[in-house]
């Protein structure tokens, strides 16, 4: 078999499956099924104000199960901040941005 002879059989074979595919694509978009319950209404949620303190809680909400505020190790502490400003103060180029 020559290689005029392949080419032509790689181009045939090349459009019969992409006739192939577009025939699947469209039946399988016809087949789709009706959803049989209609999408739920969206829920707006209403926050308390600022008379009822921070944070801003969902009003009516229920079953609520408040945790505990624990620090992460190794995250940042006033202790932290406070040394990495002195030592950030103490760079020329930083005092030069200031």
């Amino acid at each position: 078999m020559n290689l005029r002879m392949l080419r032509w059989k790689h181009v045939w074979v090349t459009a019969a499956l992409l006739i192939a595919a577009v025939i699947q694509q469209r039946n399988t978009a016809e087949a789709q099924p009706e959803p049989l319950l209609p999408p739920p209404e969206p829920v707006t949620l209403q926050f308390t104000g600022p008379e009822q303190g921070y944070p801003p809680y969902v009003v009516d909400m229920t079953s609520v199960n408040p945790e505990e505020w624990t620090d992460i190790p190794g995250g940042l502490t006033e202790d932290w901040a406070e040394r990495i400003r002195v030592f950030v103060l103490q760079d020329p180029d930083v005092l030069a941005t200031l």
